[in-house]
C-alpha cells in the first residue's frame, strides 16, 4: 500500500490583528518535515489529523482490506469521533498525511469556528 496519502490543513482567522489574518495552530513551524515523494517535494507534520485527506475509491477500498478503516465501532465519548474523523487512517494503517511544497497554500482550508487556534 502507499505510506503517503494527500490530504488539507485548517486554519483559523486570528480575529485580533496581531500581524496574521490566518493562524494554522495545531502545527508550528518546527512540526513541518520534508518528503520526497515521486520526484517532488511534500511536507508531512506532527498532528496529521489537522485538516483532511484524500483518497481515490480504489485507495479507499485497499486502506480498508488492510486496516478495516471504514469500520467505526458503536462507542460512547470522543473515540468514536476520533476513528470517524480519520485519525483510524494514522492510528492503524501506518499512513502519514502531505501537503505538496510547491503550492502548499492551495491546499489550506478555513475552519470555520475561528476559535480554537486562541484555546490551545
Amino acid at each position: 500500500g502507499h505510506k503517503y496519502v494527500l490530504g488539507w490543513q485548517r486554519l483559523e482567522r486570528n480575529g485580533i490583528g496581531l500581524g496574521a489574518e490566518h493562524v494554522m495552530w495545531e502545527n508550528g513551524v518546527d512540526n513541518y518535515h520534508g518528503v520526497e515523494v515521486g520526484g517532488r517535494l511534500y511536507a508531512t507534520m506532527v498532528n496529521p489529523h489537522a485538516g483532511a485527506w484524500m483518497a481515490t475509491r480504489a485507495e479507499l477500498k485497499a486502506h480498508h482490506k488492510q486496516c478495516r478503516i471504514l469500520h467505526i465501532p458503536k462507542t460512547a465519548g470522543s473515540f468514536t469521533r476520533v476513528r470517524a474523523g480519520g485519525w483510524n487512517l494514522y492510528m492503524n494503517c501506518g499512513r502519514r498525511k502531505v501537503l505538496p511544497v510547491r503550492n502548499f497554500q492551495n491546499f489550506l482550508v478555513h475552519h470555520l469556528p475561528d476559535k480554537n487556534w486562541w484555546q490551545r
